[in-house]
């Protein structure tokens, strides 16, 4: 499949079994069926990568399991790379153990809003929220400001991570395709 994160390959597998379920209770669904629902699928804003020069992955992790799942799905795509993560969270989603999973100390982070949106956290309550967890925070009020920095401060062995809600993926992903 087009997904990326280790924790998709146990989806589909549960997937698969439940097919196998519904196929003994008599529902018929052809194996092509299957196999072109699997292959075609798409998870926006799920481990998607957004661009590859540089790496740049957009996921929109808010709770503890999805930023275990993204932190084990890093250590796959990107073990050893430098992380730079952007940041947008809504304000009731803040929670320490999403930045414990997921930053360390030597990370760099930038954080910011997405506009209009009267349920996201402040770039300067989500970088204060984060400040125990990694040395390198810096708030920016708008996601085209931290993204510039953030690709300023790429190079070949870097991953740009965007993460933090579903509501950040509409600008991430307009930031890149204004760039094309």
């Amino acid at each position: 499949t087009s997904l990326v994160g280790i924790h998709q390959a146990y989806n589909c597998a549960t997937v698969l079994k439940a097919f196998e379920v519904m196929s003994e209770m008599g529902v018929k669904i052809s194996q092509e069926a299957i196999k072109t629902g699997l292959c075609e699928l798409t998870h926006s804003g799920r481990l998607e990568i957004i661009s590859n020069k540089p790496l740049v992955i957009l996921d929109g992790a808010h709770n503890e399991g999805g930023s275990k799942a993204l932190y084990e799905s890093l250590e796959r795509l990107a073990k050893g790379k430098k992380r730079i993560f952007v940041m947008g969270m809504c304000s009731d989603h803040i929670n320490p153990q999403v930045f414990a999973n997921v930053i360390k100390k030597d990370d760099i982070v930038y954080t910011s809003m997405v506009k209009d949106n009267v349920i996201a956290a402040s770039p300067e309550e989500l970088k204060n929220a984060i400040m125990g967890y990694c040395d390198n925070v810096t708030a920016y009020e708008s996601f085209s400001t931290a993204l510039k920095m953030a690709i300023s401060n790429a190079d070949d062995d870097t991953v740009i991570v965007c993460f933090g809600s579903l509501f950040i993926a509409k600008e991430i992903k307009k930031y890149f395709s204004d760039m094309l």
